[in-house]
């Protein structure tokens, strides 16, 4: 927290970004888990998301305008990874499963410590 102090206002840009993300992903692209449809999905929802939280972060770091780009790419690779671990996307979840998770919370951190150098 000494390193990035986040605002409040954290969660409400996450969570509009999600919104946002996840509406106009469903509104391009279907609800399709198949093909390149979801990892798309991902990207826009990422992309929304990482641009919200990017315009808090750039008060902390120099390096912030990263983050939209890692965050995004971070919510693609995280659904291929959910569905090649073959968690049943047919029921439409917002949010990938624990191997997506883990992948996505270890490039994030990466990217977190080497802005926050």
């Amino acid at each position: 927290r000494r390193r990035l102090p986040l605002p409040a206002a954290w969660v409400a840009a996450t969570a509009l970004g999600m919104g946002v993300g996840l509406a106009l992903g469903i509104l391009l692209l279907g609800t399709s888990t198949d093909g390149a449809a979801l990892p798309l999905r991902g990207l826009i929802t990422g992309a929304a998301i990482g641009g919200a939280q990017f315009l808090l972060l750039r008060r902390a770091s120099s390096r912030a305008p990263i983050w939209a780009l890692i965050v995004a790419l971070g919510w693609a690779l995280g659904w291929v990874i959910t569905r090649a671990a073959g968690v049943d996307l047919a029921l439409q979840w917002s949010v990938f499963g624990s191997s997506g998770a883990l992948t996505f919370q270890l490039l994030t951190g990466l990217a977190l410590a080497w802005m926050l150098r």
